[in-house]
């Protein structure tokens, strides 16, 4: 016997469904055919009300939650890269229409939060392309805030930026990069050393780049330091090698202001071929236009290394980003070069053809000048070493020792180590030297991609 009502199997004996709890009528009862409402149905109403409103309120909110949050992040031309909140799309980042010429050197964009809050927005966006402009916006000359406060317009040159907006109940942050045309001022001079005398060349040059260019030095996420030394060396390569379309437009421009001078590009009274003078006016650009400023101050980090792009564009680094960006030069420019990784420092390396450059006919220390120190005021001493056949020669890159020339330094270094005081030359850490230690691999590293 099935119910009439909703078809489910019944015994034989059985005067209603218990599923449905139609009542089933039978020949001898002559009762019509109705529901019969039992207390069994009734104890369940109360948890069916809230099952409903339960979904309901799913369903409400899942519209809430739509309706108060961006599709994820698209770059347009003009923004071209977003994480966090703003890749999350709680943060949308769009050029603004007005702007007719987005690669102008400015940009104005407009930022706008689509998180509810009953309580406001506050709004701060941090330049991360510029160690010399780390205030927090909004400032009253470039920033204005929508009347509901959601939206936040600004004129921002093009960049990497962090945003961050406080609601009510949270804190959402992201960061966005902006493109366009960066132009940096460079001012430098170059000792050509002729015998016994020398020639100061004075240089001033402009150089634009995109910043386009840079988004991998931004999306790279591996490690920024404390490599273990087992694959420092592939490390270094990587750094150096990236943002290569960058390094060559620079080269090529400083070579050119090089071969307005009439330089020679060889050192005269070397070995025909040796390209010495060149390698100096490229480690002297890098001296001379990298300030130095610690990682912690660029990237607020304690240790952090930048590719050359990125050092290019804050105009400051330490000595990993300096030496990085000088190796990075030399590798375009066709010379065969390093980086050296040493107790406490870091250096880029080029090798010469020919004989040593410490010895005569190259300019060696003391030169035939006034210049008989490095910039720190200790005596300069010489530092190389041979791999492979070829003799790579320290090239101190950063902005405290502008006057070392070539295959010398100043720095030195003190550790201790089981109460014992270590104290000497960076030579005495690096292969062969008395410090030297299987556990601490110190040396150059050759560029080999």
């Amino acid at each position: 016997m099935f119910c009439s009502q909703c078809g489910s199997a019944l015994a034989e004996d059985e005067t209603f469904c218990h599923r449905c709890g139609n009542y089933v009528k039978s020949v001898e009862d002559p009762l019509p055919n109705f529901r019969i409402q039992t207390s069994e149905p009734s104890r369940k109403l109360p948890a069916l009300i809230a099952i409903l409103l339960l979904l309901s309120g799913g369903v409400f909110g899942a519209v809430y939650y739509a309706n108060n949050n961006f599709d994820a992040f698209e770059a347009d031309e003009f923004v071209i890269y977003g994480s966090g909140a703003v890749d999350k799309g709680v943060i949308s980042v769009i050029s603004d229409p007005d702007d007719t010429d987005p690669y102008d050197g400015v940009g104005m964009v407009t930022l706008t939060c689509n998180a509810y809050s009953a309580g406001g927005y506050s709004w701060s966006v941090r330049s991360l392309s510029n160690v010399t402009n780390i205030n927090d916006y909004p400032m009253s000359e470039n920033v204005s805030v929508s009347s509901d406060g959601k939206s936040l317009m600004c004129t921002l040159e093009p960049g990497h930026y962090s945003v961050k907006v406080d609601t009510l109940f949270k804190t959402y942050e992201g960061t966005f990069a902006l493109s366009g045309e960066i132009t940096r001022v460079y001012n430098w001079n170059y000792k050509e050393y002729v015998g016994g005398t020398s020639i100061t060349h004075i240089f001033s040059m402009d150089f634009s780049f995109q910043y386009k260019d840079c988004i991998s030095s931004i999306e790279y996420d591996g490690k920024r330091g404390y490599f273990f030394f087992s694959k420092i060396g592939s490390a270094i390569n990587e750094f150096v090698l990236d943002s290569n379309a960058i390094i060559i437009e620079l080269e090529a421009k400083l070579r050119d202001e090089f071969d307005k001078e009439s330089i020679s590009v060889d050192y005269p009274l070397g070995s025909p071929g040796n390209r010495y003078n060149y390698a100096s006016y490229l480690l002297s650009f890098v001296q001379q236009t990298v300030t130095y400023a610690s990682d912690a101050i660029i990237y607020g980090s304690e240790e952090y290394w930048a590719f050359p792009a990125e050092t290019l564009v804050q105009g400051h680094g330490d000595c990993e980003d300096s030496s990085l960006l000088c190796a990075a030069l030399y590798k375009v420019a066709g010379y065969d070069t390093a980086v050296a990784v040493l107790p406490g420092h870091a250096m880029a390396g080029v090798h010469i053809l020919g004989q040593s450059v410490l010895n005569t006919p190259y300019p060696t220390y003391p030169p035939q000048d006034k210049d008989k120190e490095g910039s720190d005021g200790k005596p300069p001493y010489s530092i190389y070493q041979e791999i492979d056949g070829k003799t790579f020669y320290g090239c101190e890159a950063t902005d405290g020792a502008s006057s070392l020339l070539i295959g010398y330094t100043t720095i030195t270094y003190t550790e201790e180590v089981n109460d014992e005081v270590r104290s000497g030359t960076l030579m005495d850490w690096m292969p062969g030297g008395e410090y030297a230690s299987e556990d601490y691999r110190y040396g150059f590293y050759p560029i080999t991609a």
